[in-house]
Order: C-alpha cells, then structure tokens, then sequence
C-alpha cells in the first residue's frame, strides 16, 4: 500500500508560521493536487473566487463566506479552484493552545468550513494583508509578530461572536506598538489580550492565552 506524502512544518518555515498567497495572476503558487497529510494546521480563507477541497474523502466548497480548518493529520488535497484569491496560513500545533485544539476537534466532526459574517471577513483581510507584509521581515520582532497576528486569525475564525467594532482598531494600534521594538512588545501583547478577550471570550479563556503568550514570549527569551 503506498503511503501517503506527509509535509512537516519544519520543511517549509523555519520559525513553524508560514502564508501562502494565491491570486489569479501568480501561475507559480498553485494549491496542493495531491492527497496528503501534514502535522501542521491550516487556516484558509478566499478573497474572491472559489475553490473545492477533499478533507478526510469529503468535498468541500470554499467560498468568499467561509474559511476552512485543516487539522495535522487529515487527508486532504485541492480538487479545483477558479479565479482563486486567497492565504493559506499554515501554522505550528505548537503554538494552538488546548482549548482551541479541542474546539476545532469538535468542529470538524460535522463540518471542515466556518461561516464568516461580514465583521470577520473583514478583520480577517486586514490581518492577513498584515501578515503577507510582514512574513518575509528578518529577525524576532518579526516572528513575534507574526505569531500574534496568527493568534488573532486563529481567535477570529474560532468563536462566532459578533465582535466589537473597535477591535480591528485595537489590533491596528497594538501591530503598530509591537513594531517599536521589544520594551513594547509584552505590554502590547498584554493590552491586546485584555481589550479583545475580555469583551468576548471570558474570563476563563483570556487566563489561558495569557499563560500560553507569556511562555512564549517572556519565558522562552
């Protein structure tokens, strides 16, 4: 029995974050075609256009309204795409906290595909434009926030909530403290946490994001 083809992260980003970026005019950046696994998660998420993906030997349409999840291990390939605009984040299982493990593990048990409302698809262009700037930066101010930013993808995508809308302003403002330079950057990171997962996640989760970016970011310096 042949074996399916298994991609690490490890192949493809040396700091476990990687964005691919399709559109129309790059004939160069093309989906995967072939079935395979990785021991990474993706997050994808279409501008314009569309595209069908097989997960798990189910089809799937990916819309400008949804985003996909891709957990590591799951089979899957791209079957056929048209006028695809679209990111591709691909990201570490490291650095997805258990609770968001669970809850997309949970997720994909009846559906591979989150529906986006407006607010999200929004917040989530801006962030992903910010992350396609940035990924190519040297040096660990640039991976921080790079990570965070992923983060604050990961967050949005995950809970259905209609968020506030001086989030995406609260993002803008703390990216921008986080590029100063590293005395801003635990500060911004803290601030951040508080404006954003106080007013919509709780009290029991913005405890748990806290302790998994301070082992990152503090004690992993």
């Amino acid at each position: 029995m042949t074996r399916l083809p298994r991609h690490r992260v490890s192949d493809i980003s040396e700091t476990g974050i990687h964005l691919r970026v399709f559109s129309p005019d790059n004939i160069r950046e093309t989906p995967v075609n072939y079935a395979h696994q990785d021991d990474y998660y993706i997050f994808g998420f279409i501008e314009s256009g569309t595209c069908n993906i097989r997960i798990d030997f189910k089809d799937y349409e990916l819309a400008v309204n949804k985003t996909a999840l891709v957990l590591p291990g799951q089979v899957h390939c791209f079957t056929h795409s048209d006028q695809l605009s679209a990111y591709l984040l691909m990201i570490d299982s490291a650095f997805v906290e258990e609770t968001s493990q669970r809850a997309f593990e949970q997720y994909t048990l009846t559906s591979q595909l989150i529906c986006l409302s407006p607010q999200q698809q929004t917040k989530l262009k801006s962030l992903f434009a910010i992350l396609s700037d940035n990924q190519s930066l040297p040096g660990n101010r640039s991976q921080a926030l790079n990570l965070h930013v992923s983060l604050a993808i990961i967050d949005i995508s995950q809970w259905d909530y209609r968020w506030p809308a001086y989030l995406l302003t609260i993002v803008t403002a703390i990216i921008l403290i986080l590029q100063k330079g590293p005395a801003d950057i635990h500060w911004g990171l803290l601030h951040y946490q508080v404006g954003i997962l106080f007013s919509i996640l709780g009290l029991c989760h913005l405890i748990s994001r806290l302790k998994f970016l301070l082992n990152h970011f503090c004690l992993g310096k």
